[in-house]
């Protein structure tokens, strides 16, 4: 859609541009081709191009009247430059240009040069397309299908006039799919995201909003289509249509299926036939430009959540995934996750603790649906998917024992708020004590320990820093006992030391002084200072300096 041009990236990513062709083109009127200047010129202007054309598909200058617009957008004709190129490409009977990646400094001086020609000399010679198709340039098109503006809703979009002969019939079947191409990509083009304005390819990841399909209907009457099912050759060109465009635009597309026109029938047939491909395409493409799989897989659920035919979409995805030497479970699972989210509760608790699916889930499904449980008071079954959790420690499968540890550490973040059910917590303690002694396995082994450290934290702020140090003895003691001792545990021990001597629950263990009678200070906290040694006297001294209560300051002394 056309919107006010203002400080839009597109109108003002152009203007570089704009400015370096004209310039290019100056020199080549001046100067021969292989002067100097010239080359000169046209390296800059190669070089800004190459810049604009990084991370898009392709990119295209239209005339209308007397506007001109850049991927859609509307740029602004008061510019000189701007206002050259309007001049140029209206007298050499076009109707603007795409440029696509990969244009050689070759390419661009035949292009320049046909900017330069005459126009009377450029139709002797068989006009501004047969140049380029003399000189053998392969990614810079010009089209004669002329746009005109119309209005979708409040905004107005740019649409192919209907031409009084068909043009597009005449043309080759390549400049067919580049001209259908562009009457696409100015239906998909929105305020405040163009075509290729996210050079990032992450703009979608914010913001997938789906794209109105429904002045598409001229699209559909340029490749002949009617109200049955597309011919082969039809949906070839379609396919070469809607393959050929960004990511981006290609999820927003397969976003707004429900908006594609009634009429003609054969687009929205070829197109939600085309739907699979289409998917699996923008998102191969990503994956290749090495945007990882855990940064798309939200957005793609929350595109395919809607849809009601999501599974052949889905399939397609994995097969091309799978032929690509990736995962294409990764894609099946964006199915479970969807189907899971669709199930009522308790359809939820008979498959996990009746038919055994708990770890079929994701980590961020097993601790949605604990937390569930907790927020409700369910604590019968609560009590069950932890001890579930707890039995995975003791599996014989790393990557069992790994889905649980992980999981245990995300519940360990509510000890303190809201809470575990009355008898979790200790279930939830002595399962982590016992796979801290023996879990062979180091990154395994870390996730019980980041667990254990919470559990540790909660006590001390609770309190209860001499159970907290209990629990830090026994833990020396289980490994004590071990036959051959590994470094690594020793480190992670030391870790759980470290949890207790942070600023704040020094701090915490204070307030216990201060708060308790003297004889259960003497006798309890006393010895868990002593324990928590020069961390803890260094940390006395400085509260000392500070506290002016002159009760806390003889407890400080003591």
């Amino acid at each position: 859609m056309v919107g006010a041009h203002g400080d839009d990236p597109a109108m003002s990513g152009f203007l570089p541009l704009a400015q370096s062709l004209a310039v290019a083109l100056k020199a080549l009127q001046m100067y021969t081709a292989n002067h100097p200047r010239a080359q000169e010129a046209l390296a800059a202007a190669l070089a800004v191009l190459d810049r604009e054309l990084a991370g898009k598909s392709n990119l295209q200058f239209v005339v209308s009247g007397a506007k001109s617009f850049v991927d859609g957008q509307v740029q602004d004709t008061r510019n000189p430059h701007v206002a050259a190129l309007m001049r140029l490409v209206a007298e050499r009977g076009v109707s603007g240009f795409v440029f696509e990646p990969g244009v050689t400094g070759e390419e661009l001086l035949t292009f320049l040069t046909g900017l330069a020609t005459k126009p009377a000399r450029l139709e002797e010679q068989g006009g501004f397309e047969a140049l380029l198709q003399q000189g053998a340039v392969r990614h810079i098109w010009v089209s004669q299908t002329r746009y005109q503006e119309v209005q979708a809703g409040d905004d107005p979009v740019l649409e192919p006039e209907p031409p009084a002969t068909s043009q597009t019939a005449a043309a080759t079947p390549e400049r067919l799919v580049a001209f259908l191409r562009q009457a696409l990509l100015a239906n998909l083009a929105s305020k405040g995201t163009s075509p290729g304005t996210d050079p990032d390819g992450l703009g979608f990841l914010r913001d997938l909003s789906p794209a109105d399909l429904g002045g598409l209907g001229s699209l559909g009457r340029d490749l002949g289509l009617d109200e049955a099912m597309p011919t082969p050759t039809q949906m070839g060109t379609l396919r070469q249509v809607l393959l050929g465009v960004a990511p981006m635009e290609q999820l927003r597309l397969i976003a707004g299926l429900a908006s594609l026109p009634e009429h003609p029938a054969g687009l929205a047939l070829g197109v939600k036939a085309l739907a699979g491909e289409i998917l699996a395409s923008a998102v191969q493409t990503l994956l290749a430009q090495g945007r990882p799989w855990n940064h798309l897989k939200g957005p793609l659920q929350d595109l395919l959540r809607p849809l009601p035919q999501r599974e052949p979409l889905v399939e397609a995805l994995a097969a091309r995934l799978q032929e690509a030497g990736q995962d294409g479970r990764q894609a099946q699972a964006l199915l479970r996750h969807l189907a899971w989210e669709e199930l009522s509760l308790e359809a939820r608790l008979l498959k996990v603790l009746e038919e055994g699916c708990l770890f079929e889930l994701t980590l961020e499904q097993r601790l949605a649906l604990m937390r569930e449980l907790l927020d409700l008071h369910r604590d019968d079954a609560f009590l069950r998917v932890l001890d579930l959790l707890i039995e995975a420690l003791h599996s014989d499968l790393p990557e069992l024992r790994l889905q649980g540890a992980q999981t245990l550490a995300g519940v360990a973040h509510w000890l303190g708020d809201p809470g575990l059910p009355a008898g979790g917590e200790g279930a939830l303690t002595e399962g982590l004590r016992a796979h801290f002694g023996w879990e062979p396995d180091p990154p395994i082994h870390r996730w019980s320990t980041n667990a254990l450290g919470l559990l540790l934290a909660t006590l001390v702020v609770r309190g209860a820093l001499p159970q907290a140090i209990e629990e830090l003895r026994e833990l020396e003691g289980l490994c004590a006992f071990l036959e051959e001792p590994h470094p690594w545990r020793q480190e992670a021990l030391n870790q759980l030391r470290s949890v207790l001597t942070q600023a704040p629950l020094l701090d915490a263990s204070l307030r216990l002084a201060f708060g308790a009678d003297r004889e259960q200070v003497v006798a309890e906290v006393y010895p868990a200072f002593e324990y928590l040694g020069a961390p803890m006297a260094h940390h006395l001294v400085l509260r000392l300096t500070d506290e002016g209560d002159r009760t806390r300051r003889g407890r400080l002394v003591e």
